[in-house]
């Protein structure tokens, strides 16, 4: 079974450290940031996608 996680902040700080611990031990690393880091592009596979996200009332 392939194990996945998703972390947000991911191309900096705790979340660019958890996305490497996650690796380490085999995990599929999905993860969100605002913007890519360019000293990470020979670690990670980037692509750039924008994200809408509806603030108010569903129900």
């Amino acid at each position: 079974m392939t194990r996945r996680v998703f972390i947000t902040g991911v191309s900096s700080g705790i979340g660019l450290a958890q996305a490497r611990l996650f690796l380490e031990k085999g995990y599929q690393v999905y993860g969100v940031d605002q913007g890519e880091n360019p000293f990470l592009q020979g670690d990670f596979h980037f692509f750039t996608e924008r994200f809408d996200l509806g603030l108010g009332d569903y129900f």
